[in-house]
């Protein structure tokens, strides 16, 4: 999966102290809705804040090197 697979996005994972949260291992066949929807049950209302934060700025980094 893009937004948890590649070493740029791991590394702002870490970097946000978020690493934790991901608890699919990279390479499942779960979705990226899938993930967020976990996030979102499992978590505080402001770690799922953090992690959608977080995805948008994934999200624009990776359109900034297109």
């Amino acid at each position: 999966m893009l937004f948890v697979g590649c070493t740029m996005t791991r590394e702002s994972w870490y970097w946000a102290g978020l690493s934790t949260v991901l608890q699919t291992p990279v390479g499942t066949e779960n979705s990226l809705a899938d993930v967020v929807f976990d996030i979102c049950c499992s978590e505080s209302r402001y770690i799922a804040g953090r992690v959608a934060l977080l995805l948008w700025q994934i999200w624009v980094a990776l359109n900034d090197d297109i």
